[in-house]
């Protein structure tokens, strides 16, 4: 079976295009055929499918002594036996998805055809308490309430992807939600969540995900080593981990509620009293000296006494912790338009971007990834 998976590691794409097939001097020529392209090295591969149909074309005209010949694009027979679940609200599907995307076609006929929806379908679950929306790997979610709970995937454009299959099982109001935010197929699956429900690969987790785990890890880490409960407060802290999740849309709120998470889990967390009792007690240090000491400023002065780094080699650790500080007073706190664009163009020239980047997702991205990257170091430097 043709895999959607490109050898380069890209997701193919379905697309319909002019091609030509040659085979034992037999040329035929497509107008439109349903053909798997890769975007970013450009292979093709024929669907299986396509392949079957060309082979049974081949089949029944081989003794006609012609030897070229022009279709239009593939035989619409298997599409006649799609037929539509009852009891379901009519979505816009493409029948071609389920027939050409590899693996969309096991089990019952059409139960894994693929619902496109755009990104904000997502809004009313986030900001509805009876939902929970939560991305445990980059495109790949789950949204649940007491009721149900229906997977869901994010493609390289945006879209939101649900099986029809778990669509015909919500409540009639959940699925006439849903159809209001419909949109048509643009053919391409390829995500975590495909890969997942038919590849059996197990999805990497997400980055905030990512960094959650390094926390723990930390934390242990200092425990066994150090006898310190590096953070207070677990069970409210654990409260907000399990809330935190990557924004989906990415708008200036949805940042500034995960920026304020975070830097509560990684920071207002972290246990101040036995952290200056515990330099007092190992070190040279005195009271006095951690008098005015705080959240990252104190676990500065840990890792230097303990970890015996350099100051400078510190405070570089540390940057991503400053950088989110500023972050959450940017997206999450009433300051005036000067201060914000100040603030953001120190955020970026910190943390490696143009000083004039204002896309909210990728500073994102980089702002996690140098979390992450701190982690792992001062976990380095630990083992």
């Amino acid at each position: 079976m043709v895999k959607l998976r490109c050898n380069c590691g890209d997701w193919k794409v379905l697309n319909f295009e002019r091609y030509v097939y040659e085979q034992d001097e037999i040329v035929i020529a497509f107008d439109l055929l349903p053909i798997l392209t890769c975007p970013t090295c450009g292979n093709i591969d024929l669907p299986d499918l396509t392949s079957k149909q060309i082979q049974k074309f081949i089949s029944d005209n081989k003794d006609l002594g012609r030897r070229v010949f022009q279709l239009k694009g593939h035989s619409d027979e298997p599409f006649e036996k799609l037929k539509y679940p009852k009891g379901c609200v009519e979505f816009r599907i493409s029948k071609s998805d389920s027939f050409f995307i590899p693996a969309l076609s096991l089990g019952k006929l059409g139960d894994f055809s693929p619902v496109f929806f755009s990104l904000d379908v997502l809004i009313n679950y986030m900001h509805n308490p009876r939902y929970t929306v939560h991305l445990g790997a980059e495109t790949y979610g789950q949204i649940t309430s007491e009721e149900f709970g229906i997977p869901f995937g994010i493609n390289r454009n945006g879209k939101v992807i649900m099986w029809l299959t778990d669509i015909v099982n919500l409540p009639e109001e959940e699925q006439y939600y849903l159809r209001s935010k419909n949109i048509p197929s643009d053919h391409d699956v390829g995500s975590e969540f495909y890969e997942g429900q038919f590849e059996g690969v197990w999805a990497e987790p997400s980055k905030i995900n990512r960094v959650k785990s390094l926390r723990k890890v930390l934390s242990q880490l200092i425990s066994q080593a150090h006898g310190l409960n590096l953070f207070m407060l677990d069970e409210e802290a654990e409260v907000i981990t399990k809330r935190i999740s990557k924004p989906i849309l990415f708008t200036d709120k949805e940042v500034g509620d995960t920026y304020e998470d975070i830097n509560k889990i990684l920071v207002e967390s972290l246990n101040v009293k036995e952290i200056k009792a515990f330099i007092v007690q190992n070190s040279n240090l005195e009271k006095k000296d951690l008098a005015e000491l705080r959240g990252m400023k104190l676990l500065r002065c840990w890792l230097i006494q303990f970890l015996q780094l350099s100051e400078e080699t510190v405070d570089q650790l540390l940057l991503p912790l400053f950088v989110l500080y500023d972050l959450r007073i940017v997206y999450a706190h009433l300051t005036s338009a000067e201060s914000r664009e100040e603030k953001l163009i120190s955020v970026c020239k910190r943390i490696g971007l143009n000083e004039n980047c204002r896309d909210n997702e990728v500073i994102y991205d980089v702002m996690i990834d140098k979390i992450i990257s701190m982690y792992e170091t001062v976990i380095g430097h630990l083992n």
